[in-house]
């Protein structure tokens, strides 16, 4: 489905088996695509003319791609279903989903009304009714959402998959009035989840306990930024989980300020750094001394950066979703 730039209130529910493909960017005439500099704005306006999330996806045997895309503004307290994702709400109900998100910026949305209601800008959830979620998010940018748990993203079940290559999470936020625990500023993977992150940046996100955690899940981090100056949130990367599903951090070639565990497990595969990396809030590099240029691994590593330009530019690739061009 070929979507032209501009801006779209209607929200967009998908619960029956389908395989669809959006692509935003289009002009007019649909005769070229900038999904980049023209997205298509989609700013959910619910029946009621409150603020709605702007994508709701539910039950099996699905298979969506959204590509060229902005989710802005929108409320995973309302709508038609609880339990978070302001900006995109995915919940697998019996049967296998597909999701492939590209060239997309998820900014604005919240999810705070209910301690159940996780991921202020995406919410992934397999844990209650069975079946098999794979998501991958490719050359997108969470910022400035806000949950009580999981501010950018929230995922959850031991079937769920994510994939995050050339991320930026920046400015989203996890808080409550009244509650201290309120983790994952930029994301929370729990109970049973896996994430692969890969050229992920994460900086300026706030809360009370973490910018990354992972709950009776697994974390597997390359060439990734984890960092967030002292006093906007009390560490980096939490693992926690003494008993049931075990809680681990694979951390290869990244860049991770203060680590804290918690009954979790953080396993050093090396290459890794604990230093200010130099990035500015948009997930750019700050200029050519920044300490991550050229000390990340190739291995795995994608072929250009968040902008297009191509890895490596110089000696070797560097950590995030940026990638230096002298």
């Amino acid at each position: 489905m070929n979507v032209a730039g501009g801006r779209y209130e209607e929200p967009l529910r998908i619960v029956t088996p389908i395989a669809l493909t959006f692509l935003g960017g289009w002009d007019g005439a649909f005769t070229g695509r900038n999904p980049r500099g023209n997205p298509g704005v989609v700013r959910a306006i619910g029946p009621e003319g409150r603020r709605d999330r702007a994508w709701f996806i539910r039950g099996g045997d699905i298979s969506v791609t959204i590509d060229g895309f902005t989710l802005a503004d929108g409320d995973g307290d309302n709508g038609d279903y609880c339990c978070g994702g302001g900006g995109l709400l995915v919940i697998v109900d019996g049967g296998p989903i597909t999701l492939a998100v590209r060239d997309t910026t998820i900014t604005g949305n919240q999810a705070t009304d209910d301690l159940g209601n996780s991921g202020g800008g995406v919410a992934l959830r397999a844990l209650w009714a069975g079946g098999s979620l794979n998501a991958a998010f490719t050359d997108v940018t969470f910022s400035r959402n806000r949950s009580n748990n999981g501010g950018g993203l929230y995922v959850d079940g031991p079937d769920t998959t994510v994939s995050l290559t050339n991320a930026v999470f920046t400015r989203n936020r996890a808080a409550r009035e009244g509650f201290l625990f309120t983790p994952g500023a930029a994301m929370n993977v729990a109970l049973g989840a896996t994430a692969n992150l890969v050229n992920v940046t994460m900086v300026k996100n706030r809360g009370r306990v973490s910018v990354a955690h992972v709950t009776h899940a697994t974390m597997n981090l390359t060439n990734t930024i984890v960092w967030q100056k002292r006093g906007m949130v009390p560490t980096d990367l939490f693992v926690e989980g003494a008993t049931g599903v075990p809680s681990v951090a694979n951390v290869d070639h990244s860049d991770v300020g203060m680590v804290t565990t918690s009954g979790g497990t953080f396993n050093d595969l090396g290459g890794n750094l604990s230093v200010d990396p130099r990035v500015r809030s948009d997930g750019t590099l700050r200029g050519g001394l920044a300490p991550v240029i050229d000390v990340g691994t190739c291995t795995g590593a994608p072929t250009t950066d968040f902008e297009g330009d191509a890895r490596p530019s110089g000696a070797g690739c560097d950590m995030g979703a940026d990638e230096f061009v002298p």
